[in-house]
């Protein structure tokens, strides 16, 4: 049986860690994300929780961050972001940290595909993992 690695983010329920462990070889957990509308940068609300279960038992972990970056400064301000919430534990992340963009639900967010152009988006991204490298971390999308 393959194991699997899963995403969890303020959307999920987890009740049973000790079968998280046993079907995942690790978990990918939102740290945050940057607001649809006004672009104001927040914590995932069970990005605690979910860490400290993690680390209780013994689940290798990466973290993701929801951009909504317009420019290559705020990508680089997310990645800086991502990394103070990560100090929690300086050497535990063993998978990458990746950047996530994606359009809101009708395509309305500040960052939605009519707004920026594909070449700005690539720009944004690669500003996001390159601070990551920077900073040590394993990135990608």
């Amino acid at each position: 049986m393959s194991k699997k690695i899963i995403d969890l983010s303020q959307h999920n329920t987890v009740k049973d860690w000790t079968k998280v462990k046993k079907n995942c070889a690790g978990v990918i957990l939102r740290v945050g994300y940057r607001g649809y509308a006004k672009g104001t940068l927040a914590q995932d609300k069970k990005f605690r929780e979910f860490f400290n279960a993690c680390m209780l038992n013994n689940i290798p972990m990466g973290l993701y961050f929801v951009t909504q970056a317009i420019s290559k400064s705020e990508a680089i301000q997310e990645a800086r972001y991502v990394h103070e919430l990560a100090k929690c534990a300086p050497n535990y992340f063993q998978l990458p940290v990746f950047i996530d963009t994606e359009n809101s639900g009708k395509g309305l967010g500040r960052a939605a595909a009519k707004k920026i152009s594909p070449d700005l988006r690539t720009d944004i991204v690669l500003a996001f993992i390159n601070e990551c490298k920077i900073m040590g971390y394993k990135s990608g999308v």
